[in-house]
């Protein structure tokens, strides 16, 4: 039996990653994505060491962070439901 392949898609890399307001900005670090999941983030040369061979994609002219979702809506302030 064949022992299933952990070894990310790709791994995406930026002079800044910016996880949440709680940690520290990191720099040179890399975050490994499998199946459109992110596996890991650790420093880049140790992602490089580990998964050789794995497409990467970045460097160090951009910052990396969180996707920002924007929920809010537009209404006429008072649903048809409410009115009377």
């Amino acid at each position: 039996m064949n022992a299933p392949d952990n070894s990310p898609d790709l791994i995406l890399t930026a002079r800044w990653l910016v996880c949440d307001n709680l940690t520290p900005i990191l720099s040179d670090h890399g975050v490994a994505i499998k199946d459109g999941k992110i596996t890991e983030i650790a420093p880049l040369a140790e992602l490089m060491q580990t998964h050789r061979g794995v497409n990467i994609v970045g460097d160090n002219r951009y910052a990396l962070m969180p996707g920002f979702v924007n929920a809010h809506h537009h209404s006429f302030g008072v649903s048809s439901i409410m009115r009377v």
